[in-house]
């Protein structure tokens, strides 16, 4: 069984809900024209909605839903689909392999907590009361959505392989069950654990349904052959930039007690983005060589870091950490309002991003960030420039 807070959107190198949907409704509903109840009506969007870009064929007692990336034809009844199941399926272009995310919203629950919601903190101009309100109502509302399990498709052959020399970050792929083996590629399923602490006795009966109903619709699964395209991370020519992902409009404070928002990239043509933990060593230790290394950064280049555990700036004991920690070399930022969500988009910190002027995301995040890829990421884009078809969206 696996923890639902480690599911393989993460593990797989896909960001999480957050940087794929989030982004964008984030920075539209920060949009000064925008009245409140759009803005709420995106964030139960984005909180709730499940992207099913699938098919399906007949069958005599259940319909064959197509989970096309994966390949895989699960024989899934309407009446669970009604009931909460839900089914998100990611190719390569996302992943390092195709994967099935399946799980459970309770659309009633969730309902009730968002009639429940105070508006008030939303018309605020408190970065503070907002960043408290979308955590409360992030926790309220994932009592009432639960992942069910995760489906991975892998080239048999690169399976063994990872089997005998694991590489790091994919080593739980040896915990996986196999559930078949077709046309040269390995399936994989893998439970997740949940916690049911606040459900209801009628949610939680409707969940054991959809999970009974999932476990035994995997053993009567089909398989399509699929060509299974390899995950390059540095084959950034065949990507494309999309101007509509950016950093989402944030307004908060430095370590030093100054107002920072968006603005501030357009400061310099490129930034270098570290999102970092103070109370992880890990992650203190790399954002200290970090610090070093943004004294070499090149004209037209500048750093910044978002500290994702520090969310106030009445946390003073561990802002001074967070200075001594980096000697104050760069710009580092309070994770406040829609900075904390942006932190919590990466499964795997110190990460590292690039930034334009404009907001833009250029490349891939570098999760595990190690200063080897940060400087082999910075100079691709010192040599190729900032081209659209030289840059690259998180959401490619």
């Amino acid at each position: 069984m696996v923890n639902s807070s480690k599911h393989l959107l993460t593990r797989f190198g896909v960001c999480t809900f957050h940087l794929f949907f989030l982004y964008p409704v984030a920075k539209a509903s920060n949009c000064a024209k925008m009245s409140v109840m759009k803005k709420i009506f995106l964030f139960f969007m984005a909180a709730v909605s499940s992207a099913f870009l699938m098919s399906s064929c007949s069958n005599d007692e259940r319909d064959f839903v197509e989970l096309e990336p994966c390949g895989i034809l699960l024989p899934v009844s309407q009446e669970y689909l009604d009931k909460g199941l839900t089914m998100d399926s990611y190719g390569t272009d996302m992943a390092v392999y195709p994967v099935t995310i399946i799980g459970f919203t309770y659309p009633k629950a969730v309902q009730e907590v968002y009639a429940q919601a105070s508006l008030e903190p939303l018309d605020a101009d408190d970065p503070y009361a907002q960043e408290k309100f979308y955590r409360e109502l992030k926790e309220k509302i994932s009592v009432h959505q639960k992942l069910i399990c995760e489906i991975a498709v892998i080239p048999s052959e690169e399976y063994e392989s990872l089997l005998k020399n694991p590489l790091e970050g994919l080593s739980f792929i040896s915990d996986m069950k196999v559930i078949a083996k077709k046309y040269g590629n390995t399936y994989l399923v893998s439970n997740i654990e949940n916690t049911f602490e606040g459900m209801s006795d009628e949610e939680l009966e409707a969940y054991r349904d959809c999970e009974r109903h999932v476990m035994d619709a995997v053993k009567k699964a089909k398989f399509k052959k699929i060509e299974i395209k390899k995950f390059n991370p540095d084959d950034y020519a065949d990507f494309a930039r999309s101007d509509d992902m950016k950093i989402p409009m944030f307004a908060s404070l430095d370590v030093d007690g100054n107002s920072v928002t968006e603005q501030i990239f357009k400061r310099a043509k490129m930034t270098v983005l570290l999102f970092w933990n103070q109370r992880d060593e890990k992650s203190a230790s790399f954002a200290g060589e970090f610090s070093s290394w943004t004294q070499l950064l090149p004209d037209g280049v500048q750093a910044l870091g978002i500290i994702c555990d520090i969310n106030s700036p009445t946390e003073s004991d561990r802002i001074e950490a967070s200075r001594k920690t980096t000697g104050n070399l760069f710009t580092n930022i309070i994770a406040a309002g829609e900075l904390q969500s942006l932190g919590e988009s990466f499964g795997n910190l110190p990460a590292v991003v690039l930034v334009d002027e404009s907001g833009s995301v250029w490349g891939r995040p570098i999760e595990n960030a190690n200063l080897e890829d940060c400087i082999e990421m910075l100079s691709l884009w010192m040599e190729t420039g900032t081209e659209p078809n030289h840059s690259v969206s998180l959401d490619n």
